[in-house]
C-alpha cells in the first residue's frame, strides 16, 4: 500500500527490532522515495514525541486498521456472550458467520 503524507498510520510490528511502540498511532511526515531505501516512511508518534523511519510492512492505514478491529471485538464478544448464557445455537451461529467470512465453512 501506498502511503501519502499526512496520513494517520498504525504501528502494526516491528520488523527491524527499531523498538517501535506498537499499537500507537503516528503520522506520515516523510517519504524518501529512493529505490533502495529500505526504511522509506518518517512517521511521528504524538504518544511518545518521537520520529521513526520505519518499512512499510510495519505499518497499516489507521481507518482501515480500526474498522478490521472494530468487526473482531464484535464477533469476539457475541461468542462470548453465547458462551456466558450457554446458548449453544448463539455460539454456533457465531462461529459459523466467523469462519464463513474466513473462508473456513466451504
Amino acid at each position: 500500500m501506498e502511503f501519502t503524507l499526512m496520513q494517520e498510520v498504525i504501528i502494526q510490528s516491528d520488523a527491524f527490532s527499531l523498538q517501535l511502540p506498537i499499537g500507537k498511532t503516528g503520522v506520515i511526515a516523510k517519504i524518501d522515495r529512493a529505490v533502495d531505501q529500505a526504511q522509506p516512511y518518517c512517521i511521528r508518534v504524538p504518544w511518545n514525541h518521537e520520529w521513526y523511519w520505519v518499512p512499510e510492512c510495519d505499518i497499516a492505514d489507521a481507518a482501515e486498521w480500526t474498522s478490521k478491529s472494530a468487526e473482531e471485538v464484535v464477533r469476539e464478544s457475541l461468542i462470548n456472550g453465547a458462551l456466558d448464557r450457554k446458548n449453544k445455537q448463539a455460539f454456533i451461529k457465531a462461529i459459523k458467520n466467523t469462519g464463513a467470512e474466513h473462508g473456513l465453512n466451504e
